[in-house]
């Protein structure tokens, strides 16, 4: 499931690099500054027993983390502009509907993981006991829900983030399905949520394009 994080984020950089207008670097900047300063205020406070300093990854893992949070601050206060704005075309009606649910169910999953590992249901937290992993799926969920809110007005923002929402989603499928090869029992419940989530965004994607090649 970390995993799909990481492929969620190299989909959005590359589309940010292919194309580095200012909205689509700015995109990419809120998402770095959710996912990051939440989990560092958190391991700083709370976690720092889950990491043997005896190892020499941790110290690289850390100064990884402050010089992204850092470079993510700075550049959401004073962002350059590397190329100039594109032209703003507003997001189809479905697409900003869709988005907008994302925000709503998806930002409302991330801050229960990230409070909580424990809650009244083992359809939403399957963590129990590991308080980290809850948080580092919440901050994800968080970061999504962060992008949709962002993008949502916006077609070419919006196609970015649809882009990494379809990664990130069918990733968290796949990984929830991926229990069985363990003899784990399967988690149905991000299964079927991030499944379907995946194939709507997929055929948004897909919709997206053809609307773009008729044009």
């Amino acid at each position: 499931m970390l995993a799909s994080a990481a492929w969620a984020f190299t989909v959005a950089g590359l589309m940010a690099l292919q194309k580095p207008i200012y909205e689509r670097v700015r995109l990419l900047l809120w998402m770095l500054f959710v996912y990051l300063v939440p989990l560092a205020a958190v391991i700083f406070l709370f976690h720092l027993d889950y990491f043997d300093f005896q190892a020499p990854i941790v110290y690289t893992f850390f100064i990884i983390v402050i010089t992204m949070i850092t470079a993510s601050s700075w550049y959401l206060y004073r962002q350059p502009e590397i190329v100039a704005k594109a032209e703003e075309m507003p997001s189809s009606v479905i697409v900003k509907s869709w988005l907008s649910l994302i925000i709503l169910v998806i930002g409302a999953w991330g801050v229960a993981l990230f409070i909580t590992d424990s809650g009244p249901t083992k359809l939403i937290w399957v963590w129990a006991g590991d308080l980290l992993s809850s948080r580092l799926i919440g901050a994800m969920l968080l970061t999504i829900a962060t992008g949709a809110w962002y993008s949502r007005n916006n077609a070419d923002t919006a196609r970015v983030m649809l882009a990494t929402l379809f990664t990130y989603a069918v990733g968290i499928a796949l990984a929830s399905a991926w229990f069985v090869f363990f003899g784990k029992p399967v988690v149905t419940s991000y299964l079927i949520v991030f499944g379907i989530m995946g194939i709507v965004t997929g055929l948004l994607l897909v919709g997206d394009k053809a609307h773009l090649i008729t044009e």
